[in-house]
């Protein structure tokens, strides 16, 4: 069997459209089926044979292109060590609150739960997040990486043709059809994917090999600005694998299951399904046994999705079909499976149009129940591109900006959730005396941090030598800061010092906040920290006025 391995490098934002989104939106897949890399090979084959339409009962045709003794895998985005990831288990869990504690530079470790079924306990799990990941070859530093493609989103309007501009349902004439404004959310350009040909003919690699070279047209929209990647061939070898497997089931009888790649499998009625029952007998039936395997259920993890299409000669959308999703896990209680049995399950994959490169999967490639992750997500990376620097002045200026503002998005998002937290035990200060303690904070965040310091000092100094309004002030506690009147205090004289316990950019996380472009990253001044405090401390006391009128 030869096998020939290929880039993809997207000169355009790409729209692969998913079953996703609401009826004005269109979402892109997070990888490149192998339906529409098969459909960019076969426009070139026929340029080849100086062909318009391509006779699909021809023997050379229907076997490199629709038989499945050719088949192409999907195209899945590079990491940054330039290895071809895969589709994350669904069995992939973090602890709910170890992930929220822990900081992007630190990720939570990945707790596998098709090895090790967790326990009873109060402990909350959630699924990993990103779509793919690849292995770490220095096991000593972490097991894995995640990886998420970038995406490209954009908002488009359609027109009506007679006006040549949108316009409503109301102003149009029988027969036109009205404007609307949609959304693209596609991969975003610049990013490398890696897709994967095997041939059980080798005659068959030598027609392709031509094939693979050169700029294509991929997904939708291609008039529009979308589309547009680049094919390079990169290895052609005898024997290939997406992931390592062993060559038979443990000593313990258990043999574990990961889909590659959605799975097409019919139950006896002929319709799709995802039952696990219905997939566990494809699976038997790929290694030739008579009967079904046992399934583990408490091990087995499975997930489904829509699966569409459009077809170009037809010029019709495809019939939507119920998959079982990549990353679905299933554990089997099997003893004495042959090697050969499982590289032929491996080799050949389950369910139809395998052909696309569905029904791909691996075979007892987890081993362990804790895994660690490496670094950054690389959602927060470019993936498959190099960081990069930027060198020139007017750059780096906006870059500057473009930071600033990221940061302060960020920064506005913490506020409002530790406003809402704090906010709780603020109950007994009556509505008047927190409209003027906003007022003067208003006023005082339009003034010098020095000026506004003092006045907010003296205010809080007459605020203390009043009976009434210190006895409000002083009665509720903040947890953890004290009454509220010295909380004020710590708000107004807080500097930003990292020295100084319990300041601003310690409360809201700011450091695991702070975005980066090209080597360029905002700085925590002590203006900045004088503003957010007391945009902390308004946001504390609307919220808690705001409880007060309610009720609450």
């Amino acid at each position: 069997m030869k096998t020939l391995r290929y880039r993809i490098e997207l000169l355009e934002p790409t729209l692969v459209t998913a079953l996703e989104g609401d009826p004005n939106s269109a979402v892109a897949f997070s990888y490149l089926p192998g339906s529409v890399l098969r459909g960019a090979l076969i426009g070139g084959y026929l340029r080849q044979q100086s062909k318009r339409e391509l006779d699909a009962a021809a023997p050379d045709a229907r076997r490199l292109f629709f038989s499945g003794d050719t088949r192409y895998l999907n195209g899945y985005p590079l990491d940054r060590q330039e290895q071809r990831c895969v589709p994350t288990p669904l069995s992939w869990r973090h602890e709910k609150e170890e992930a929220a504690r822990q900081t992007a530079k630190s990720p939570a470790p990945v707790h596998d739960h098709a090895v090790e079924p967790p326990e009873d306990s109060p402990v909350q799990w959630q699924s990993v997040g990103a779509p793919f990941w690849s292995p770490v070859a220095d096991k000593s530093k972490a097991d894995l990486r995640l990886v998420s493609p970038k995406r490209h989103l954009s908002v488009h309007t359609a027109r009506t043709r007679r006006y040549g501009r949108a316009m409503p349902q109301t102003a149009v004439q029988e027969g036109d059809t009205p404007g609307a404004v949609f959304r693209y959310d596609a991969l975003a350009p610049g990013q490398w994917f890696e897709a994967v040909v095997l041939c059980d003919h080798n005659s068959d690699a030598d027609l392709l090999r031509p094939l693979i070279c050169g700029d294509v047209n991929l997904g939708g929209s291609r008039t529009g600005g979308y589309g547009r990647a680049r094919l390079s061939l990169v290895q052609e070898s005898e024997e290939w694998q997406e992931l390592q497997t062993q060559d038979e089931c443990p000593v313990e009888g258990e043999l574990l299951v990961t889909l590659t790649s959605d799975a097409l499998v019919r139950d006896e009625h002929g319709q799709y399904t995802t039952a696990p029952r219905v997939v566990a007998q494809a699976i038997s039936e790929a290694l030739g046994l008579g009967t079904a395997m046992e399934l583990d259920s408490e091990r087995t993890f499975i997930g489904a999705r829509e699966i569409g299409g459009f077809n170009r000669k037809w010029g019709l959308p495809l019939p939507q079909a119920l998959a079982v999703r990549m990353g679905s896990v299933l554990s089997f209680r099997a003893q004495g499976l042959a090697g050969d049995k499982l590289a032929r399950l491996v080799s050949r994959g389950i369910g139809e149009r395998r052909a696309e490169g569905f029904g791909r999967l691996a075979v007892n490639w987890q081993s362990g129940p804790l895994l660690t992750v490496e670094g950054l997500p690389m959602k927060q990376r470019d993936a498959g591109i190099l960081p990069i620097e930027i060198e020139d002045q007017t750059s780096r200026d906006l870059a500057q900006q473009m930071v600033c503002r990221l940061l302060r998005k960020r920064l506005d998002s913490a506020v409002a959730h530790e406003a809402s937290v704090l906010a709780r035990h603020v109950t007994r200060i009556h509505n008047s005396q927190l409209s003027r303690l906003r007022s003067i904070l208003h006023d005082a965040l339009r003034q010098p941090a020095a000026q506004g310091r003092d006045r907010l000092r003296n205010y809080l100094e007459d605020l203390e030598k009043r009976a009434t309004p210190r006895k409000q002030f002083t009665g509720d506690r903040i947890a953890g800061e004290g009454t509220v009147l010295k909380w004020l205090r710590k708000r107004v004289e807080d500097t930003g010092n990292e020295k100084d316990e319990g300041n601003i950019w310690k409360t809201l996380q700011a450091r695991s906040a702070m975005p980066d472009i090209g080597g360029v990253a905002p700085a925590l001044t002590e203006e900045l920290a004088y503003e957010y405090n007391l945009r902390l401390v308004d946001a504390v006391l609307a919220r808690a006025a705001k409880q007060r009128r309610e009720g609450r």
